[in-house]
């Protein structure tokens, strides 16, 4: 958790070390989709083009090493309801991430995604 205390716990906030390998995980909560505030201009606008508020579920990541280029994305839920109608656009393939529901295991989900980095540029 990176602010015990303050953030809920659940918030699928943290921060987290990957092996050598690169390989990472966490256990948190599947992402829920939710509506961005539509009571002014924004709900206006959406109402004229006859849209919907809500993003789809998605989470954000914020991914650094030593000698790569700072990656700060999210990924969506590959299943969720909104995910071809984002009320924003943010949504691209590379992003869709596959929840897969386990039968057996220490949760009920798992998404696999891998970050792919770019080598900094020489200065």
């Amino acid at each position: 958790m990176q602010q015990p205390g303050i953030q809920p716990k659940w918030n699928n906030r943290g921060i987290f070390t990957t092996g050598a390998d690169g390989a990472y995980r966490f256990i948190g909560i599947k992402p829920h989709s939710y509506p961005i505030p539509n009571d002014g201009p924004v709900g206006k606008m959406l109402g004229h083009l006859d849209r919907h508020p809500y993003r789809p579920a998605h989470m954000h990541f914020m991914v650094s090493a030593p000698g790569y280029q700072k990656v700060v994305t999210h990924t969506f839920v590959g299943d969720d309801q909104y995910i071809e109608s984002d009320a924003v656009f943010g949504v691209k393939k590379t992003l869709v991430a596959p929840f897969e529901r386990l039968k057996d295991g220490p949760t009920v989900w798992r998404s696999p995604f891998d970050f792919v980095m770019a080598l900094e540029r020489p200065a």
